[in-house]
């Protein structure tokens, strides 16, 4: 599934200025990471998923990754 198609309005506080940078993977050229944070099962997985995709279609490279994993992968690096 694209960006296109999903439905942002779902979640009211996005910042539709941002939303609309976001979009345009400019993060991507700049070498930065986007984190999207809200609670386990919340609304940030799907965009999260469709932001990779999204990257992958650009010929990017894309990692998807809970927070919780991130923490463990930490830890396991101390």
């Amino acid at each position: 599934k694209t960006l296109e198609k999903f439905d942002f309005s779902f979640q009211p506080s996005l910042n539709p200025k941002q939303l609309q940078e976001l979009r345009t993977l400019t993060f991507v050229e700049r070498g930065e990471n986007l984190i999207l944070l809200g609670p386990p099962g919340g609304w940030q997985d799907a965009p999260g998923y469709r932001f990779a995709v999204e990257a992958l279609h650009h010929g990017k490279t894309a990692y998807f990754i809970t927070l919780a994993h991130f923490i463990e992968d930490l830890e396991k690096r101390r």
